[in-house]
Order: structure tokens, then C-alpha cells, then sequence
């Protein structure tokens, strides 16, 4: 598993920044693999990188459109990651073609569970593992809702007067100036 901050002063991530961190979850190898499959590695993050970055320009620049257009009342609509997805995962695929990922990316077998073989009688059997590709999409997933959220946050607080912007603030940064941490009613 990898964790990682990305940090910015004055506003949401530009989409090459959000792009290559999705790309580094998505392509990971081991830091005590030989040097060669490390720089193929590092090859492969640039060129998914390159292939997604149109993906968030596109969401960011919905999404300050949705705030233009409809302001605090948009913060209250429910965040939506799934329509970049899909054509996301494509783009990685193909950013693959060629490299030593590229059948490993082309994967959607779910493998069964190795537990399964030990099941008591009458037990139910778990859960196939998610293919490849079905978890590239919940990163890509994961990934754009986080973009979304970010883009609105700033908004919240660049325009913390409204309703829904006091709700966001107040749901999603908890701290002294928090409404419900410092006990001010909303």
C-alpha cells in the first residue's frame, strides 16, 4: 500500500499533479527490485500520467464550472467519480501497451479465494479477488472523488458564507473553527 500528501497554497492540484500520483498508485514495484524494472516502472507512471492527465482537466474543469454556474447550492450535490472512470482504465491500458504490464493490465479474471479450499461444510465460500482492472477502477475511482472534493473545499472556503458551504466545512474540517467542534450553530 502506498500513502502520499499532496500540498498546495491557493487552490486545487493542478491535473498533472493529480495524475501522477494516481499513476504512481497504479504502477508499483518494489523499492529493492533490480534498477532496470524500477525505470521501466518509473517510465510507465510518466506515460499513465501522461494518459490521465486529460481526465482531470476535464473533472476540474466541471466541476468549476458546477461551482460558477450553481455556487453554494452545488456543494450539496453528491460527488460523482464514475463517469471519468471508463475511459480512464482505457487510457491506462493503452499507456501500457508495450511495457511489462501490459498483459497484467489487461486483466479482468477475478482469481478465487485461496481460503475457500479450507471451508468447514456448509460454509458459505468467500468473494472471488477483484481482477486487475476492477482495481485500477476503484483507485481511478478513488482518486477522481478525492479530486471533486478537493476542488469543492476550496470553494468552501473561499466562500464560507453560504449554507451549504458551512455544512461542507463543517462535515469535512474539523478543528477550533469547526461550527460543531467550537460549539457556534450553523
Amino acid at each position: 500500500m502506498q500513502v502520499g500528501v499532496l500540498k498546495t497554497d491557493g487552490g486545487p492540484h493542478p491535473p498533472e499533479k493529480w495524475a501522477f500520483a494516481t499513476a504512481t498508485h497504479l504502477v508499483q514495484v518494489s523499492p529493492n527490485a533490480d534498477a532496470l524494472l524500477q525505470r521501466d516502472a518509473f517510465l510507465l507512471q510518466m506515460n499513465v500520467a501522461d494518459a490521465i492527465e486529460k481526465h482531470y482537466t476535464e473533472l476540474q474543469k466541471a466541476e468549476a464550472d458546477a461551482l460558477a454556474l450553481n455556487g453554494d447550492d452545488h456543494l450539496a450535490v453528491p460527488i460523482d467519480p464514475i463517469p471519468y472512470v471508463e475511459a480512464a482504465l482505457a487510457d491506462v491500458i493503452a499507456a501500457a501497451k508495450g511495457s511489462k504490464w501490459e498483459k497484467h493490465f489487461q486483466s479482468t479474471e477475478r482469481k478465487e479465494h485461496e481460503s475457500n479450499a479450507f471451508l468447514a461444510p456448509g460454509e458459505e465460500p468467500l468473494e472471488p479477488y477483484p481482477s486487475v482492472q476492477d482495481v485500477m477502477k476503484t483507485v481511478l475511482a478513488t482518486h477522481f472523488a478525492t479530486a471533486i472534493h478537493v476542488h469543492r473545499s476550496w470553494h468552501a472556503d473561499k466562500n464560507p458564507d453560504g449554507p451549504n458551504a458551512q455544512a461542507f466545512r463543517a462535515a469535512h474540517h474539523p478543528g477550533p473553527d469547526n461550527p460543531i467542534v467550537s460549539g457556534r450553530v450553523i
